[in-house]
């Protein structure tokens, strides 16, 4: 399994981020709100995501960036598990990702926890 984050893993379309946001499951776990879609497998991609930062809660636009390349990289380090779950469930998963939290101390370690506990709760919801 490849740790990149491949372009065509990532979701650009708006009508594609209001299907999830509609249709999808709501995860909340601290500064990380996760949405859900589990839809059939289909000849694509098996996971498609989209990263989002709060501009209210972080006001300053290279502070979200920062945010989103950190919710980036936590993604990247721990997709094998979605990616085995998927393809073990013959199922597509489309997430979006919204980060909203002012504390910017440590925010890698908070959300490497906030997405441990997400594929907790997504492998587990299945059984």
């Amino acid at each position: 399994m490849n740790e990149t984050l491949r372009k065509k893993e990532i979701i650009r379309s708006k009508k594609t981020i209001q299907e999830v946001l509609e249709k999808g499951k709501k995860y909340l776990f601290k500064d990380l709100t996760f949405f859900v879609l589990k839809e059939n497998d289909k000849s694509g991609d098996l996971i498609k995501i989209a990263f989002a930062v709060s501009k209210r809660k972080v006001k300053l636009a290279v502070k979200r960036n920062k945010v989103k390349r950190a919710l980036r990289e936590v993604y990247r380090k721990n997709k094998k598990e979605l990616f085995d779950f998927a393809e073990k469930n013959k199922t597509a998963l489309k997430i979006f990702l919204i980060a909203g939290g002012t504390n910017q101390n440590k925010k890698e370690i908070l959300y490497e926890d906030s997405f441990k506990c997400f594929l907790e709760a997504i492998l587990n919801n299945d059984k």
